[in-house]
């Protein structure tokens, strides 16, 4: 998501506000469990005093997005509309600007004066296998310091006037406008080094994401062994579409990561198509950290885990999937890399999957943690229209497979 948003809300910044007055009253010692989802942190928050909702910490969301049907029962109203790429994909979106503007509250801190924007969620939803009610984004950090460790899947958020980090952490060289700028380093296996402009984003599954115009203008994937064509994600624009490699070795500023997995995107519109930016340090890298986002001070803090020398890994089956439904326990196929497991085992678009080694499969994330694991056999039933079928599928890492990728 781009700052655009940010700026659609701003446009009202004078309406009237919700009676809420902001508290930062996080106790250092006090965690808050969170969910982690596709590497995307998911939160309990309330909104004005309400029951506590699932939403997404958003690091790259310049304004909190909020379901329609939970905006309305929570009493907003819509003020204006607006119409653009405001995120993945190549297809114009709307945004409703809502009034008036209203508390958030997450890990016993609230947050006044935010401004809410009703997108409908449901596809997020699906990408993510859990409804989604909204997310958190900049208006809520710029005030507060958030702590998450993924590690052990919780949260906590701190007052900034008292928070004196004396750790031993990675501290990143940021900007913070909103989002969370930072210079990445690439070395190309040419030997050559480009860097360009990233943003952290907490709200995106990748570890790093390119955006096309930065590929193009650094022939990036020029010798490169890739996936050719992939789905990089689902979202408000529709599904997008990239090359997978992996880089070499990346730095950002005095952190040092090598054989990254890195998708190009292929996007012509929405926010990987950004000429502005080079691209995105998404949740695959981040969550081998403890990460501290430090607004306030400008800065995000790295502290390493036992995770964070651990190498990067990749589906090893060659499907996208999604979940379908009214309660998101359908797991269906959106798309097949070509030459992979997945399309050996005679697995095609929209066949549902049913059970895993005779077990139901009803949970999207723990189905992809499975088909990460390489050099696993899956015994698989398929319901394929009316039809029940069977498959067999072997899992094999994709990106060092010579035959069924492509040098570019």
């Amino acid at each position: 998501m781009n700052s655009a948003i940010l700026l659609l809300a701003m446009m009202l910044g004078s309406q009237t506000e919700s009676p809420c007055v902001s508290t930062l009253k996080g106790n250092p010692d006090t965690w808050y469990p969170i969910e982690i989802v596709s590497n995307k942190p998911l939160v309990q928050v309330r909104i004005n005093d309400s029951k506590p909702h699932r939403f997404m910490l958003d690091t790259g969301s310049g304004a909190a997005l909020i379901d329609p049907p939970l905006a309305r029962s929570l009493g907003f109203e819509s003020a204006s509309e607006s119409k653009g790429f405001f995120g993945v994909g190549n297809v114009k979106s709307s945004l409703v600007l809502l009034k008036p503007t209203g508390c958030q509250e997450m890990a016993g801190s609230r947050v006044a004066g935010v401004h809410f924007l009703a997108f409908d969620l449901s596809l997020i939803s699906s990408v993510e296998g859990v409804p989604i009610r909204g997310t958190v984004g900049s208006e809520f950090l710029q005030k507060s310091v958030v702590v998450i460790d993924y590690a052990h899947a919780r949260i906590r958020v701190l007052d900034p006037s008292s928070f004196d980090y004396r750790g031993e952490g990675i501290v990143l060289p940021v900007v913070i406008d909103r989002q969370i700028f930072t210079t990445v380093r690439i070395h190309k296996r040419s030997g050559e080094v480009v860097e360009g402009k990233f943003y952290l984003d907490t709200g995106t599954r990748t570890a790093l994401s390119l955006n096309s115009p930065f590929v193009r203008d650094n022939h990036l994937l020029d010798g490169e062994t890739a996936i050719p064509l992939a789905t990089l994600g689902v979202g408000m624009g529709g599904e997008s579409l990239a090359s997978v490699y992996r880089i070499q070795e990346i730095e950002i500023g005095p952190l040092r990561l090598h054989d990254v997995v890195a998708t190009a995107s292929h996007d012509e519109k929405g926010v990987f198509a950004d000429p502005k930016v080079a691209g995105i340090i998404g949740g695959e890298l981040l969550r081998k950290f403890t990460v501290i986002l430090d607004y306030p001070h400008q800065r995000v803090i790295l502290e390493k885990t036992p995770q964070s020398d651990a190498p990067f890994g990749y589906d090893a089956s060659g499907l996208f999937l999604l979940a379908a439904g009214a309660k998101l326990d359908r797991i269906t196929i959106l798309r097949i890399i070509a030459g992979s497991p997945a399309e050996a085992a005679g697995l095609k678009k929209d066949d549902v999957i049913v059970t895993i080694d005779g077990k139901p499969a009803r949970k999207l994330e723990q189905v992809r943690q499975l088909f990460r694991r390489e050099g696993q056999t899956y015994a698989l039933r398929i319901r394929r229209g009316g039809k029940m079928v069977s498959a067999s599928m072997q899992t094999e890492d994709l990106l060092a497979r010579e035959s069924d990728t492509r040098r570019m």
